[in-house]
């Protein structure tokens, strides 16, 4: 998680996101936002889903980290999460998720 940029939202979380360059996968795309905005180089990521929504398709991915350059960045669990103060539009994408990957009855 980041601090989330608006006036607003001060003292809060929000999901990094960013956008799938051309002839890049959406893995890709996450490897270099990591690296170039967080100095974050992931030992292990996994594609956990996708979200369709109104801003088009969210590739979701859980990534553990290997080494850390960068000060100001958060990383929860699943389980922390409710805990968290969050952006309510990160707060909004995490909970159509975890619907999504719930076990139908």
């Amino acid at each position: 998680m980041q601090p989330a940029g608006g006036k607003a939202e001060k003292g809060l979380w929000s999901i990094p996101w960013g956008v799938v360059g051309k002839g890049e996968s959406p893995k890709e795309a996450l490897l270099r936002k990591m690296l170039d905005e967080f100095g974050i180089v992931p030992r292990e990521v996994a594609f956990l889903g996708m979200l369709q929504n109104e801003y088009g398709e969210q590739h979701i991915f859980s990534a553990r980290s290997g080494r850390i350059k960068a000060a100001g960045i958060g990383l929860f669990s699943m389980r922390e999460l409710p805990g968290i103060r969050l952006s309510p539009e990160s707060r909004r994408i995490i909970e159509l998720f975890a619907k999504s990957i719930r076990p139908k009855d």
